[in-house]
């Protein structure tokens, strides 16, 4: 676990590394506040989304009523 020294942009407080099933995260020991960290997975599944080519949807004109 690692933490960082007075580190909090709310309290100036200490920010210790955690995770759970959404990711990992930066939280606050003094106030709580939590910091989103970036997920390699979640960067993986977005290269491996924009390779995969998808069929090119034609657009159908509808008659006016």
């Amino acid at each position: 676990m690692m933490v960082y020294m007075k580190a909090c942009k709310r309290c100036r407080g200490d920010l210790r590394e955690s995770g759970d099933m959404y990711g990992p995260y930066l939280q606050c020991v003094q106030c709580g506040h939590v910091v989103d960290l970036p997920d390699d997975r979640l960067a993986r599944a977005a290269a491996a989304a924009s390779l995969v080519k998808r069929p090119a949807v034609a657009r159908v004109e509808r008659p006016a009523a």
